[in-house]
């Protein structure tokens, strides 16, 4: 039965002090320290150049093996596919692209 009676005492006393912060009575001041939110964004900066960082050395990683996978062919050119590529429309579409940030 005392247990009880603490508990409403201390349901009452709470609420009561949600009512007093509510209607205004107790002041309170929110003080801020520079130094330590100067900390904490210096910390998340850290953390998220640490992860870009190892975003770019995955991102590095898949295109090296990708490039390397890709370059290995054991399969024989044909003369089409020779002569598609060195035709002389397409050199000169090659060309044309190729320069036309140079002019």
């Amino acid at each position: 039965m005392d247990k009880m009676q603490n508990l409403l005492a201390l349901i009452s006393s709470l609420l009561q002090a949600l009512v007093n912060v509510l209607k205004g009575d107790d002041r309170w001041f929110l003080v801020i320290d520079e130094e330590i939110i100067d900390q904490e964004n210096l910390a998340n900066l850290h953390k998220q150049l640490k992860q870009s960082q190892d975003q770019a050395l995955r991102r590095d990683d898949f295109n090296r093996r990708y490039e390397s996978q890709c370059f290995v062919s054991s399969d024989r050119l044909t003369i089409s596919e020779i002569w598609m590529t060195l035709n002389p429309i397409s050199l000169f579409n090659f060309l044309r692209y190729a320069l036309s940030d140079v002019v």
